[in-house]
């Protein structure tokens, strides 16, 4: 009875198309949301590394003013810091370097604050470093990714 059954409704059931896009949908789904999910990661890391960039040019900027203001650690770091409040756990770093002759790149010194010797210009770099943990653990991507960003700009007032 059940055989009869089955074959009186066989060929119905292998021209039907009825859940057809279910299945296809229930395939596909999981393929494009790790697409998704995996440009949103893109994403967000691009923005912090972008915001990393931005907040050491901040602090090179206000460094590069004078010698003075290239010396003042406390206020470097809090423009810095200020322009990096999103990026997650910053750290600041800066060094002082000089360019004898116009030989780039400059190379770290030690700074004269009154004035630099003869045919020396003074530059400050900062590097801004942050933590990116993605959303999501992804198999061969570690969970936490040090995103850093850095500038060096001339002195302007020697």
């Amino acid at each position: 009875m059940i055989l009869q059954t089955i074959r009186r409704l066989r060929p119905r059931l292998l021209r039907s198309q009825a859940g057809t896009a279910m299945v296809e949908f229930a395939l596909t789904a999981p393929a494009f949301l790790f697409m998704f999910m995996g440009i949103v990661e893109l994403g967000r890391y691009s923005t912090y590394a972008v915001l990393a960039q931005a907040s050491a040019r901040s602090g090179a900027n206000f460094g590069s003013y004078n010698l003075m203001t290239a010396a003042d650690v406390n206020d470097i770091n809090s423009w810095a810091t200020g322009d990096a409040q999103y990026l997650p756990s910053p750290s600041v770093t800066y060094q002082h370097l000089c360019s004898v002759n116009g030989v780039l790149p400059p190379v770290a010194c030690t700074w004269n604050t009154t004035a630099p010797p003869t045919n020396t210009v003074y530059y400050i770099k900062v590097t801004v470093s942050g933590k990116y943990a993605p959303w999501v653990s992804y198999p061969g991507i570690p969970n936490s990714v040090t995103v850093s960003g850095s500038d060096y700009l001339r002195v302007q007032q020697q």
